[in-house]
């Protein structure tokens, strides 16, 4: 990509807020909870990680993928990125019948 040229790919870093307790029982109708669906959403809350990372393409802004790791801070998660898309990461295309293809060069 030459300088200035429109990125490919770009990377979102998305805080979601946790489900409301009326959402977290509508969301599992079927599920009996043990220890009672109060119980449950307290566990729930407990544990829930705002952070994800979206994947978007640079020409229509459409998601390519979400992260299926969450992140229970923002740290984590943009470090995450870095280790991923960071300037010093080397990124490549695995592929059984080519072997791996360089898609960029570390900086």
């Amino acid at each position: 990509m030459t300088r200035g040229a429109t990125p490919l790919v770009y990377v979102d870093l998305i805080k979601e807020p946790p489900k409301t307790y009326g959402q977290f029982v509508a969301a599992h109708p079927a599920r009996r909870f043990a220890a009672g669906a109060g119980a449950a959403y307290r566990t729930y809350i407990d544990n829930f990680q705002p952070w994800r990372v979206l994947i978007r393409s640079g020409d229509n802004y459409e998601p390519l993928f979400r992260s299926t790791e969450r992140y229970f801070n923002e740290a984590d998660a943009r470090h995450a990125i870095e280790l991923a898309f960071g300037p010093g990461s080397n990124v490549y295309l695995r592929q059984a019948e080519h072997g791996n293809v360089e898609l960029r060069l570390a900086q």
